[in-house]
């Protein structure tokens, strides 16, 4: 299992950051107008920074652009030769008080680069203490949606750290998965998680420590009853068809060699995970 990699520092200033064992309070990314009707979001809505992200769904965040390139060398290179061969840049906005000439970074990806998402991985780079508990208090039932996003997004900015990030909540949802607000969450869809961004060790954790809620779970995402999360023989096939034969063959084999016993099923996952 690779080392989690340490957020690099910046000048952005920090949120103020709970425990997650705390009662987080309800918060939201409260959004703005500028005078031209552009939304942006508070806490990234100071146009003095370097770096203007522009989400799919055309909300605008500005940051500071070492956020995205102390993470990613596709980035770092990006910004480097748009530096180097880019004419002056038109001012973004006539009324703007700050830096006249902000790096545009115009994202498409309706599925992993809205804003909601966006949001997120902003507070992931930007506070190394940003909690999971936070993030469920944000979106609630779009907890999940926004995860499986983390890592499509990750992989095609190649940010390692955000994977490591995903890693460490995976597992913490596992272990935690007998109190609230974790119980609300679906076993079956914290493996498909862990499949999606190529997790074995975090789906070792999943199926060895996830506690069985007693009632439906709230924040379900895909549709998998949760007495048939590790039993893939009654899946769907529309089910079937989102897991990778890879996956699909480990979790059939650890079910059959160690039935009803979960530590077992979990060695046996990773042993044909990574033989």
């Amino acid at each position: 299992m690779s080392t989690p990699l340490t957020p690099i520092p910046f000048s952005t200033p920090k949120r103020a950051s709970k425990d997650d064992d705390e009662e987080p309070k309800k918060v939201s990314p409260v959004q703005r107008k500028t005078p031209d009707g552009r939304v942006l979001y508070k806490g990234w809505s100071d146009d003095s920074l370097d770096t203007l992200i522009v989400s799919s769904d055309n909300k605008r965040f500005y940051i500071e652009g070492c956020m995205l390139e102390g993470h990613s060398t596709v980035f770092r290179d990006m910004f480097s030769v748009r530096a180097a061969t880019s004419p002056p840049q038109t001012p973004l906005s006539p009324c703007a008080s700050g830096s006249p000439y902000p790096r545009l970074l115009e994202l498409t990806d309706t599925t992993s680069e809205d804003s909601q998402t966006i949001c997120t991985l902003l507070f992931i780079l930007e506070d190394a203490q940003y909690t999971l508990s936070r993030l469920v208090t944000f979106a609630g039932v779009r907890t999940v949606p926004i995860l499986y996003h983390v890592p499509l997004f990750a992989k095609k900015w190649e940010m390692r750290f955000l994977i490591s990030h995903l890693h460490e909540w995976i597992c913490k949802v596992a272990l935690e998965s007998y109190k609230a607000p974790y119980n609300k969450f679906s076993q079956h869809d914290f493996l498909k998680l862990a499949m999606l961004a190529d997790l074995p060790y975090a789906a070792h954790t999943v199926i060895s420590s996830w506690t069985l809620p007693v009632v439906l779970q709230e924040y379900g995402y895909w549709a998998v009853r949760s007495e048939d999360a590790l039993d893939i023989m009654k899946w769907s096939k529309k089910a079937w068809a989102e897991w990778t034969p890879e996956w699909l063959y480990a979790l059939q084999h650890s079910s059959v060699d160690s039935p009803g016993d979960k530590q077992k099923s979990a060695a046996s996952s990773i042993k044909h995970l990574t033989s």
